[in-house]
């Protein structure tokens, strides 16, 4: 039988916060591919956001300023808006270096692949799960 792990390396980015005028202010992350989580605490509660992108940084702006018919960046905006008002505690993460190992052949993942990125994205919203982290991806 041959073992095959996944291993993604997740960073800490810094604080998401509010601006002067309200509005969601993030940390600076590369231009490039990855996945993300916006982990949010308050108190004993812990609620995330796990997500794909080509381009993070892109993907964030959409977040602080999204558009007419962007559902779900509208309503993480409104959601992280309130929570980030209500004194929550919120810190992004990014991966943009995952690997498969397998005993007789290991595969960097090439992040610019979508099905790699959503791999590191799923196992990384089942592993949440599995903490009992309470989801915001609907």
């Amino acid at each position: 039988m041959e073992t095959t792990a996944l291993h993604a390396e997740w960073k800490p980015r810094g604080r998401v916060t509010l601006d002067g005028e309200s509005e969601l202010a993030f940390p600076q992350v590369p231009t490039g591919p990855g996945a993300y989580e916006l982990r949010l605490t308050h108190g004993g509660e812990v609620s995330a956001y796990v997500g794909e992108t080509d381009n993070l940084r892109r993907r964030l702006s959409h977040y602080r300023n999204p558009g007419p018919t962007q559902r779900t960046n509208i309503r993480m905006n409104e959601e992280w808006r309130r929570r980030l008002a209500s004194d929550w505690d919120a810190l992004l993460f990014t991966c943009d270096v995952a690997s498969i190992d397998r005993e007789a052949d290991p595969l960097s993942l090439d992040l610019n692949d979508k099905y790699a990125r959503q791999l590191v994205e799923s196992a990384h919203i089942l592993h949440l799960r599995k903490a009992g982290i309470d989801l915001l991806n609907a």
